[in-house]
């Protein structure tokens, strides 16, 4: 799965255009509450709402998360039928890209051999 990292003041809103590129559903990735109380979760679903994309929050993601816990993510994400993932948070870029097999059909089978 490609990646794109952005970081930087106001990045979310000075690069919410691209978003439109991804899909039509995004799957939202942050810990249990700083992604709120530092504002980005609010920046990302005001980016998402002014592209006209829809979105599910996910919060239960924890540092360096079980096979479990990322196989629960997906399970929830391919359920909502997202077309992405936006991964906010210190932890949680590492934590995207772990999950990329479980997302990724044709990676399915490198994520069950852990």
């Amino acid at each position: 799965m490609p990646t794109r990292i952005l970081s930087g003041p106001e990045c979310i809103e000075k690069n919410s255009a691209l978003l439109t590129e991804l899909g039509k559903k995004a799957f939202i990735m942050t810990g249990r509450s700083s992604a709120e109380r530092n504002g980005s979760l609010t920046d990302m679903i005001h980016a998402l709402d002014a592209q006209g994309i829809g979105w599910v929050h996910y919060n239960k993601v924890n540092p360096n998360p079980s096979l479990e816990e990322v196989r629960a993510a997906a399970e929830e994400a391919r359920a909502a039928g997202v077309d992405f993932i936006v991964a906010i948070g210190t932890h949680n870029g590492g934590n995207r890209q772990r999950s990329d097999p479980l997302f990724d059909p044709d990676q399915q089978h490198a994520a069950d051999k852990e």
